[in-house]
């Protein structure tokens, strides 16, 4: 998913890691099946001004109202 966003942002996704600080060798471990950490995910949907529904699940997550969440619960 990082990779189809940095290719529809224009980006290639080793100096987008470098930039945000991030080892370039998390692309091979998020690649054979291992996950990014929180802290990663969000410095780079930041950068690439994207969600992190989307670098997490390829998809945009459009809450509904049955969805929302209440603090008051």
């Amino acid at each position: 998913n990082f990779k189809n966003v940095c290719d529809k942002k224009g980006v290639k996704p080793t100096p987008v890691l470098k930039e945000c600080k991030i080892s370039t060798g998390s692309i091979s471990r998020w690649q054979n099946g291992g996950s990014p950490n929180s802290d990663a995910v969000i410095v780079l949907a930041n950068y690439l001004q994207c969600s992190t529904d989307l670098l997490l699940t390829g998809h945009e997550y459009t809450p509904n109202e049955t969805d929302a969440l209440s603090v008051d619960e």
